[in-house]
């Protein structure tokens, strides 16, 4: 079967809580702290002084990726290959919704079924804060953070060991 390799460019947003966004050029696969850094949103230099800072309020944001690409083929065996998804996401294919994750150590296979087209089309992958959808479960005793015990994503991150 031919695949079509969708990694490289795609255009990028963080929303941040109170509504505001800022947009850059991701790159995919990535991440989207590199990508803020290469768009100069971050500081260049995350390990310097109190840098670190910057991005903890990034924990706390969606984020949307998306990615125009032309098709020609056979769409009806068509599926979408993700090696990792950050955790809680939402697949859309043309605006149709596809595909819904709660597990960032795994792969994901995703049928396409009649949502790939002919000619143009446009993937959306919405990332949403794996702090805020914890967010009221209850307590557990935990070396630094808590949270990240409620989900099902690699556990150096919230803040204590992303660097």
């Amino acid at each position: 079967m031919k695949q079509l390799d969708l990694c490289g460019k795609w255009e990028g947003s963080v929303l941040f809580e109170d509504g505001s966004a800022h947009s850059f050029t991701g790159q995919v696969p990535g991440c989207a702290v590199s990508d803020l850094i290469a768009a100069k949103k971050l500081p260049s230099d995350l390990f310097f002084e109190k840098n670190a800072e910057a991005v903890k309020e990034l924990e706390r944001c969606d984020y949307r990726y998306t990615k125009s690409f032309s098709f020609a083929g056979d769409t009806s065996r068509a599926k979408l290959y993700f090696e990792r998804l950050d955790t809680y996401a939402d697949v859309y294919l043309n605006k149709k919704h596809l595909y819904h994750s709660e597990n960032g150590n795994i792969s994901h296979e995703i049928p396409v079924g009649d949502a790939l087209l002919q000619g143009e089309n446009c993937l959306e992958v919405c990332l949403y804060s794996p702090v805020r959808a914890v967010e009221g479960k209850p307590a557990r005793s935990a070396a630094f953070t808590a949270e990240r015990l409620h989900t099902r994503r690699m556990q150096c991150t919230y803040g204590w060991d992303w660097v």
